[in-house]
């Protein structure tokens, strides 16, 4: 009886629904917009006719996805126009290269295809590197961030550094600029904590905060300099001549 209740009461929202909205929004649209899970335990999507699994719950995976895209994923007997409204849907983005599907509930679904590469990046992922987020629009004028994980180079400098790195008692008295980097894997989905640089003009030091200040040893025209310089969204008073002189 509660069965046949509740299909009455879909089959009556599902018809109230497209009088309202069906002239505003299209339906070809909705169903490009629409997934469904294909297993009772919700682990499995199909989404355009692919297929996407769960993968292994992890704090640190993140996937950027295109933010201007919204999606649902709904059991197969739910109306489409429903699906659109969330009552019985879950929201979703898809990954720029369509390759990881990223729930709302924060969990995450690769293609079947690439399954195994992701959860191997999740269960073996090493954040030894460190990585910064750019600004970037697409072909559209849409915006979005994407992660770029810093050169092995600049990497294997900052943790070199961050092993010397000293408590300082008071900061210079001087304008600086700060750059904030994650700690991350190579592929940069795997994120840990964020760690900021301070660089003070004329210093052969840099500095960190965490609740404490340190410093670590730098030199002017050091990549991890150039790096701070390029990041920051502030600058010296002669941010321009300085920048100059030092990025080159």
């Amino acid at each position: 009886m509660k069965k046949i209740i509740k299909i009455t009461a879909l089959i009556i929202a599902s018809v109230c629904i497209s009088v309202c909205f069906t002239s505003c929004q299209n339906v070809d649209d909705l169903r490009a917009h629409r997934m469904e899970w294909i297993d009772k335990k919700h682990n499995i999507i199909d989404f355009d006719g692919k297929i996407y699994k769960k993968l292994p719950a992890n704090d640190y995976f993140f996937v950027e996805t295109r933010d201007t895209e919204l999606y649902y994923v709904s059991d197969s007997d739910v109306p489409l126009l429903l699906s659109s409204l969330g009552f019985e849907s879950l929201r979703a983005g898809v990954a720029r290269d369509g390759e990881i599907i990223c729930a709302f509930d924060s969990s995450y679904f690769a293609l079947e295809s690439k399954y195994d590469y992701y959860q191997d990046i999740i269960k073996n992922g090493k954040m030894d590197k460190y990585c910064v987020m750019e600004e970037k629009y697409d072909e559209n004028g849409n915006f979005y961030t994407e992660t770029k994980v810093l050169d092995s180079s600049i990497c294997d400098d900052i943790n070199r550094k961050l092993k010397k790195m000293t408590v300082e008692g008071q900061l210079p008295d001087k304008e600086f600029i700060s750059c904030s980097l994650e700690r991350c894997d190579a592929t940069g989905l795997m994120k840990g904590e964020c760690i900021t640089l301070f660089m003070f003009e004329n210093s052969d030091k840099l500095y960190i905060y965490d609740g404490t200040y340190y410093s670590i040893p730098n030199e002017k025209d050091s990549e991890i300099s150039k790096l701070i310089i390029k990041n920051s969204e502030m600058y010296f008073e002669d941010a321009r001549a300085f920048t100059e002189e030092v990025v080159r």
